[in-house]
């Protein structure tokens, strides 16, 4: 079992011209970890592309506090923040980045976390924000809730899903929230080798 999980939150598609994306980060111990009242000290590391930037990181729960300041430049694509230390309780994270807007039907990573132990490159767990352009409203115009919520969105969010979905469709606003370890609920990537981080992180596009 892993020394900790991970779960990413953000809505896939945007809009035509589109450049923020918002993603709900949620750290917690592993289950049957044996030292849950002993303070796990992290970093998160993360990449933009080429263009790209991060605005804002923003610990959301179970206390606010803006991590945004407290970057430390590793190179113009990649920073490290220092989060609060875990213990049994999970913490939240609001990650905010910018890239630059691309064709419909391209796709990039916006970003690639990491979360390392403080001051080592051992990495504990990881994942990547995907995104793609669409000029399917019904698509870009979802909100997936958890990210609503803390965004003050939460009111335009119901009142989206309920408008928005099909009424004979189960599936939910935003990304499927994976229950394995180290997944992104994008891609079927485990955990990064911290030897590839993050010179082998291209953006693409599908567009023809």
């Amino acid at each position: 079992m892993a020394e900790i999980e991970t779960t990413l939150s953000y809505n896939r598609f945007l809009p035509p011209g589109a450049s923020a994306v918002s993603t709900l980060l949620q750290v917690r111990r592993g289950s049957d970890h044996r030292a849950q009242d002993e303070q796990l000290q992290l970093d998160l590391r993360l990449w933009t592309p080429l263009g790209g930037s991060v605005r804002s990181v923003r610990q959301v729960e179970p206390v606010r506090h803006d991590l945004t300041g407290d970057r430390a430049m590793v190179s113009e694509q990649v920073g490290v923040y220092p989060l609060a230390g875990l213990r049994s309780e999970p913490i939240t994270y609001v990650l905010d980045i910018d890239i630059e807007p691309d064709e419909i039907g391209c796709e990039i990573r916006a970003t690639r976390m990491e979360l390392v132990h403080r001051g080592t490159s051992d990495v504990l767990a990881g994942g990547s924000v995907v995104v793609e352009w669409t000029d399917d409203d019904l698509l870009s115009v979802l909100i997936d809730p958890q990210v609503a919520v803390h965004s003050g969105q939460a009111e335009l969010g119901s009142a989206i899903q309920l408008e928005s979905r099909p009424p004979s469709t189960t599936t939910p606003i935003g990304p499927p929230r994976s229950s394995s370890p180290n997944v992104s609920p994008t891609t079927s990537e485990t955990r990064p080798d911290a030897s590839s981080f993050p010179g082998s992180i291209p953006v693409s596009c599908t567009a023809a």
